[in-house]
């Protein structure tokens, strides 16, 4: 009689941990997305925080060598005759104050610029640069948190297309008018969509911006 009761308490016992088990899974299935997101966008941040900082620091130490930016050469398209191409402006006046990338002088972005270049930073993040082609002439840099995201979309339009802005990359813009230097793309548009065809979405690094780098509750994007 005693064995008896004993199995069927063990029994239970091993029912309540099954339904136990049941539950805790379905929690962690319910709030274990939140948390990976969540964590994506703290590194995110952070990322957007450090770029933005080191780039404005390179702009400081160059104004120290060669004045007021105000009077720096303005940077053309290397496809154009006269003026300082982009990315010999680039090796002239910031890339000796980048001690930790490394730039490659050649990387097309369809329907972005013709001929940009592209950094990859050691800590896995990387940005490509170049004078905008068709609907400005902004001298632009996409910041991208994920160094491969660069390297899939060179040269391939189609790869390209697949890219999330506000997520995938951001926009920032080289200005050297009124000593703005490099500034988030001055826009409100940020809004959940794909590609990089003439730069949806660019001012979702300015959002951020504006709430002290951080990636504000009802972002557009998720991630």
């Amino acid at each position: 009689m005693i064995d008896y009761l004993n199995k069927r308490k063990l029994a239970f016992t091993l029912a309540e941990v099954l339904i136990t088990l049941g539950i805790i899974g379905v929690v962690a299935a319910i709030t274990l997305p939140t948390i990976i997101a969540k964590s994506k966008k703290r590194v995110v941040e952070t990322q957007l925080k450090e770029y933005y900082s080191m780039m404005n620091q390179a702009f400081k130490l160059a104004e120290n060598d060669y004045g007021d930016m105000g009077g720096w050469d303005s940077p053309a398209r290397t496809d154009k005759l006269g003026g300082t191409g982009d990315y010999e402006w680039f090796q002239t006046y910031i890339q000796p104050y980048l001690k930790s990338s490394t730039v490659k002088n050649s990387f097309h972005l369809w329907c972005v610029w013709y001929d940009g270049f592209a950094i990859e930073f050691i800590n896995g993040t990387a940005a490509s640069c170049g004078i905008a082609e068709g609907f400005s002439n902004d001298f632009l840099c996409m910041f991208y948190p994920k160094a491969e995201k660069m390297k899939e979309v060179q040269d391939n339009s189609t790869q390209a297309q697949k890219l999330v802005p506000g997520k995938d990359y951001f926009i920032f813009k080289i200005n050297l008018d009124d000593n703005k230097g490099f500034q988030p793309y001055d826009s409100d548009e940020c809004y959940a969509t794909t590609g990089t065809r003439w730069l949806p979405a660019r001012g979702c690094a300015r959002l951020i911006q504006k709430n002290n780098w951080t990636i504000p509750s009802n972002y557009p994007i998720k991630f």
